[in-house]
């Protein structure tokens, strides 16, 4: 009887480990000026409200957007008041060895997760490759646009 009392103390021990370490995993492109990022730096998303705001660090790789188990729970949990944002930098490279840091903040949605994919197209208004020129976002220098299944939204475009 003990080491049967054992054996399953071990098993749910083992079971809350692997939860705390379980990843929530979405099928998610982004692309930036027509190219897809083969990296993006310090990705987190933001949970604000007016009294607080909460950072949680997310992972990506072309494709894939990831979140702890824990935050992605605090994300679904949320209330209906809280904007969240989808914050990270990318590094350009130009001739010579020149960088450019582009800092991008996007405001998503809660039914971003429901999607089975979302594509998420981020525009430079500074760069116009033969396209018409675009309105940024507000303040910001960029634009975007998302694709999902069944549905687009797409930014005004001159």
């Amino acid at each position: 009887m003990r080491s049967l009392l054992l054996i399953v103390v071990c098993i749910l021990c083992r079971q809350t480990l692997l939860a705390q370490g379980e990843r929530k995993e979405f099928d998610f492109i982004i692309s930036i000026d027509g190219e897809l990022p083969k990296s993006l730096y310090n990705p987190q998303v933001l949970m604000e409200n007016d009294d607080n705001r909460k950072v949680m660090n997310v992972s990506y790789y072309p494709g894939r957007l990831s979140f702890s188990h824990d935050d992605y729970v605090s994300l679904l949990s949320s209330q209906k008041g809280v904007k969240l944002i989808l914050k990270f930098d990318y590094y350009e490279y130009a001739a010579k060895g020149q960088r450019k840091i582009h800092n991008y903040e996007i405001e998503i949605g809660r039914n971003w997760f429901d999607q089975s994919y979302i594509i998420l197209k981020i525009y430079n208004s500074a760069k116009k490759r033969g396209r018409k020129k675009l309105h940024p976002l507000s303040e910001k220098d960029y634009t975007f646009d998302l694709e999902y299944p069944g549905g687009s939204m797409l930014h005004v475009q001159e």
